[in-house]
């Protein structure tokens, strides 16, 4: 029963992570491919591209960018220009013109935004997706349970059936039919219960040949004259007979 809950457990476990792993990475994928992240966060880019030249901000002004990501919650929060890394809000402090470089990568979506030095690459995630991500963990959770349960079920049905067989095969040899063997099936507690009962089948069926050569014997022994049978009887009350 434990190695059917472990089985289960453990497929579950992999169903999970194979769906939850491998889904999340082919939705972003396709986020990104098909730019959704993009249109969702262009409402943002716009409202930036508003509240700088409102105040007449430069690339290089990160105080104000800080406050204003702060504000809006926005997760990730970045500006560049020539591959050059003006302002992450991750980072604490400002960063010197030039310190930090990067490459553009497709797992980023850039808008190009004006500025009051010029125009630079700006880089927005405030969670878009997030909410498809998090139902298809709660899918891959379920599946995963359902898995568990279902291998589980099975592995029970098999020990039902199995306990059934041999409740069948002890009634048998309760009734003194010892002919048929008991099945052993596996290396679990049933296996070994169905073992010990074999081995006492085997025990039965040696104590009763046993008795019947010794029921053999003694008729035999009525049939002989009276002094040849005080032989044979020695050798029936042997300790190897």
């Amino acid at each position: 029963m434990t190695s059917c809950l472990l089985q289960g457990l453990a497929a579950g476990i992999f169903l999970t992570l194979l769906v939850g792993i491998g889904g999340v990475r082919m939705l972003k994928e396709y986020f990104e491919v098909s730019g959704y992240y993009y249109d969702a966060e262009m409402g943002r880019a716009k409202e930036l591209q508003t509240f700088v030249r409102q105040n007449g901000l430069a690339a290089v002004d990160s105080e104000p960018f800080r406050q204003w990501a702060t504000e809006r919650k926005i997760d990730e929060f970045m500006i560049l220009r020539d591959d050059l890394l003006l302002l992450d809000i991750s980072y604490e402090g400002d960063i010197a013109p030039g310190a930090g470089e990067i490459h553009k990568s497709r797992a980023f979506f850039y808008y190009a935004l004006d500025f009051a030095d010029g125009q630079a690459s700006v880089y927005l995630y405030e969670g878009a997706g997030e909410d498809y991500v998090a139902v298809l963990w709660i899918a891959a959770v379920f599946m995963g349970f359902m898995a568990c349960l279902g291998i589980f079920i099975l592995e029970l049905q098999g020990y039902v059936r199995y306990i059934r067989l041999l409740e069948k095969e002890v009634g048998i040899i309760s009734r003194g039919k010892l002919q048929g063997q008991v099945t052993v099936r596996g290396e679990n507690e049933l296996a070994r219960l169905a073992y010990s009962l074999e081995v006492m089948r085997r025990t039965l069926v040696h104590l009763r040949n046993h008795a019947l050569l010794l029921h053999v014997v003694e008729r035999f022994l009525y049939q002989i004259p009276e002094d040849e049978r005080l032989v044979f009887s020695a050798w029936r009350y042997s300790p190897r007979a």
